[in-house]
Protein backbone atom coordinates (compact mmCIF):
# COMPACT_ATOMS: atom_id res chain seq x y z
CA UNK A 1 0.00 0.00 0.00
CA UNK A 2 1.64 3.61 -0.77
CA UNK A 3 0.81 6.03 1.92
CA UNK A 4 2.19 9.21 -0.29
CA UNK A 5 -0.12 11.75 -2.54
CA UNK A 6 1.40 9.76 -5.49
CA UNK A 7 1.08 10.43 -9.25
CA UNK A 8 2.73 9.55 -12.67
CA UNK A 9 4.39 12.18 -14.14
CA UNK A 10 5.61 12.32 -17.90
CA UNK A 11 8.17 14.64 -19.05
CA UNK A 12 11.50 13.82 -21.87
CA UNK A 13 14.27 12.64 -21.41
CA UNK A 14 16.52 12.83 -24.74
CA UNK A 15 13.58 13.03 -26.83
CA UNK A 16 11.45 10.16 -25.09
CA UNK A 17 8.93 10.23 -23.08
CA UNK A 18 9.23 8.79 -19.38
CA UNK A 19 6.64 8.31 -17.70
CA UNK A 20 7.69 7.89 -13.49
CA UNK A 21 5.50 7.30 -10.59
CA UNK A 22 6.36 10.16 -8.09
CA UNK A 23 5.03 11.55 -4.49
CA UNK A 24 3.54 15.00 -5.39
CA UNK A 25 3.08 15.58 -1.82
CA UNK A 26 6.09 15.20 0.24
CA UNK A 27 9.54 17.19 -0.19
CA UNK A 28 11.99 14.21 -0.05
CA UNK A 29 12.86 10.49 0.35
CA UNK A 30 11.64 9.43 3.28
CA UNK A 31 10.11 6.12 4.23
CA UNK A 32 7.29 5.80 5.50
CA UNK A 33 6.76 2.58 7.56
CA UNK A 34 8.71 -0.83 8.02
CA UNK A 35 6.68 -4.11 7.59
CA UNK A 36 8.96 -6.46 9.42
CA UNK A 37 6.83 -9.28 11.45
CA UNK A 38 7.98 -8.88 14.90
CA UNK A 39 7.64 -12.64 16.36
CA UNK A 40 6.83 -16.18 14.04
CA UNK A 41 6.77 -19.53 15.36
CA UNK A 42 9.25 -21.22 13.92
CA UNK A 43 8.03 -23.82 11.39
CA UNK A 44 4.48 -22.41 11.30
CA UNK A 45 4.71 -20.50 7.83
CA UNK A 46 5.54 -20.76 4.48
CA UNK A 47 6.79 -17.35 4.27
CA UNK A 48 7.47 -13.65 5.16
CA UNK A 49 6.83 -10.59 3.57
CA UNK A 50 9.34 -7.88 4.37
CA UNK A 51 8.38 -4.19 3.00
CA UNK A 52 10.14 -0.94 2.96
CA UNK A 53 7.61 1.63 2.46
CA UNK A 54 8.87 4.97 1.28
CA UNK A 55 8.18 8.48 -0.14
CA UNK A 56 9.84 10.16 -3.26
CA UNK A 57 9.73 12.93 -5.60
CA UNK A 58 10.61 13.22 -9.31
CA UNK A 59 14.15 14.88 -8.06
CA UNK A 60 14.61 11.27 -6.36
CA UNK A 61 16.53 9.94 -9.50
CA UNK A 62 19.20 6.99 -9.48
CA UNK A 63 16.83 5.05 -6.28
CA UNK A 64 18.59 2.14 -4.62
CA UNK A 65 16.66 0.35 -1.49
CA UNK A 66 19.43 -1.96 0.21
CA UNK A 67 18.47 -4.44 3.02
CA UNK A 68 20.79 -5.22 5.75
CA UNK A 69 20.81 -8.57 8.03
CA UNK A 70 22.17 -7.47 11.81
CA UNK A 71 25.31 -5.77 11.48
CA UNK A 72 26.46 -7.22 8.31
CA UNK A 73 28.08 -4.36 5.97
CA UNK A 74 27.08 -6.11 2.89
CA UNK A 75 23.31 -6.07 1.56
CA UNK A 76 21.34 -8.70 1.99
CA UNK A 77 19.33 -7.92 -0.82
CA UNK A 78 19.53 -4.47 -3.42
CA UNK A 79 17.54 -3.40 -6.11
CA UNK A 80 17.71 -0.80 -8.45
CA UNK A 81 14.85 -0.07 -10.49
CA UNK A 82 16.46 2.23 -13.11
CA UNK A 83 18.84 -0.43 -13.69
CA UNK A 84 16.02 -3.07 -13.39
CA UNK A 85 18.42 -4.88 -11.60
CA UNK A 86 18.15 -6.99 -8.28
CA UNK A 87 20.94 -9.07 -5.92
CA UNK A 88 20.71 -11.60 -2.92
CA UNK A 89 23.27 -12.56 -1.42
CA UNK A 90 24.48 -15.71 -1.17
CA UNK A 91 23.46 -15.94 2.58
CA UNK A 92 20.10 -15.61 1.18
CA UNK A 93 19.98 -17.00 -2.09
CA UNK A 94 17.92 -19.94 -1.68
CA UNK A 95 15.70 -18.29 1.09
CA UNK A 96 14.22 -14.95 -1.30
CA UNK A 97 11.40 -15.41 -3.75
CA UNK A 98 12.43 -13.49 -6.52
CA UNK A 99 9.13 -13.80 -8.32
CA UNK A 100 7.45 -11.87 -5.26
CA UNK A 101 6.49 -8.43 -5.58
CA UNK A 102 5.11 -5.65 -3.38
CA UNK A 103 2.76 -3.53 -5.94
CA UNK A 104 2.77 -2.93 -9.82
CA UNK A 105 4.58 0.44 -10.15
CA UNK A 106 8.05 0.11 -11.64
CA UNK A 107 9.78 2.40 -8.72
CA UNK A 108 8.19 0.44 -6.08
CA UNK A 109 7.90 -3.01 -6.94
CA UNK A 110 10.63 -4.91 -5.57
CA UNK A 111 11.46 -2.81 -2.64
CA UNK A 112 10.37 -5.59 -0.28
CA UNK A 113 11.19 -9.12 -0.16
CA UNK A 114 9.74 -12.55 0.73
CA UNK A 115 11.72 -14.74 3.05
CA UNK A 116 10.64 -18.23 1.80
CA UNK A 117 10.51 -21.01 5.27
CA UNK A 118 11.30 -18.66 7.76
CA UNK A 119 13.54 -20.71 10.81
CA UNK A 120 14.68 -19.40 13.77
CA UNK A 121 18.75 -18.71 12.06
CA UNK A 122 16.58 -15.60 10.33
CA UNK A 123 16.35 -13.94 13.17
CA UNK A 124 17.82 -10.70 14.00
CA UNK A 125 17.52 -6.95 13.32
CA UNK A 126 16.27 -6.14 9.30
CA UNK A 127 17.35 -2.97 8.24
CA UNK A 128 16.23 -0.71 4.85
CA UNK A 129 17.91 1.87 3.54
CA UNK A 130 17.13 3.91 0.66
CA UNK A 131 18.89 6.47 -1.20
CA UNK A 132 18.45 8.43 -4.54
CA UNK A 133 20.90 11.42 -5.57
CA UNK A 134 18.73 13.57 -3.72
CA UNK A 135 18.23 12.03 -0.81
CA UNK A 136 18.79 9.28 1.84
CA UNK A 137 16.77 7.48 4.61
CA UNK A 138 16.90 4.01 6.57
CA UNK A 139 14.81 2.09 9.17
CA UNK A 140 15.04 -0.72 11.02
CA UNK A 141 13.21 -3.63 13.04
CA UNK A 142 13.74 -6.78 14.69
CA UNK A 143 12.43 -10.21 14.06
CA UNK A 144 12.24 -13.23 16.28
CA UNK A 145 11.39 -16.70 15.15
CA UNK A 146 10.86 -18.58 18.34
CA UNK A 147 10.24 -22.21 19.06
CA UNK A 148 9.02 -23.84 22.22
CA UNK A 149 11.59 -24.72 25.13
CA UNK A 150 11.17 -23.69 28.43
CA UNK A 151 10.89 -20.13 29.66
CA UNK A 152 13.77 -18.04 30.81
CA UNK A 153 14.90 -15.01 32.50
CA UNK A 154 17.33 -12.57 31.30
CA UNK A 155 20.35 -11.20 33.70
CA UNK A 156 19.69 -7.90 32.56
CA UNK A 157 17.64 -5.04 34.23
CA UNK A 158 15.96 -4.63 30.86
CA UNK A 159 12.37 -6.15 30.67
CA UNK A 160 11.31 -7.92 27.28
CA UNK A 161 7.98 -9.13 29.25
CA UNK A 162 6.26 -8.55 26.61
CA UNK A 163 8.54 -11.08 24.24
CA UNK A 164 6.91 -13.83 26.63
CA UNK A 165 3.49 -12.96 26.91
CA UNK A 166 1.87 -16.72 26.56
CA UNK A 167 4.35 -18.62 28.10
CA UNK A 168 3.70 -20.95 31.02
CA UNK A 169 5.90 -23.53 32.49
CA UNK A 170 7.91 -25.68 29.90
CA UNK A 171 6.98 -22.92 26.83
CA UNK A 172 8.94 -20.02 26.21
CA UNK A 173 9.18 -17.13 23.15
CA UNK A 174 12.70 -18.36 22.34
CA UNK A 175 14.45 -21.21 20.85
CA UNK A 176 16.90 -22.48 23.24
CA UNK A 177 17.90 -26.02 21.23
Amino acid sequence: MITCGCTFATYSVNNHSVRRFVNTGIEGLSITSLSVPSFIENGTRAYVDLDCVYNFTEEDNYLVVKWYYNDDTSPIYQWIPELRSRRVSDKFQNRIDLSFSNTPFRFTKYRGFRILNPTTELSGKYSCHVTSANGIDDANKLMVIYGETSCLELPTEQSISYMLKGCSAGKSAFHGG
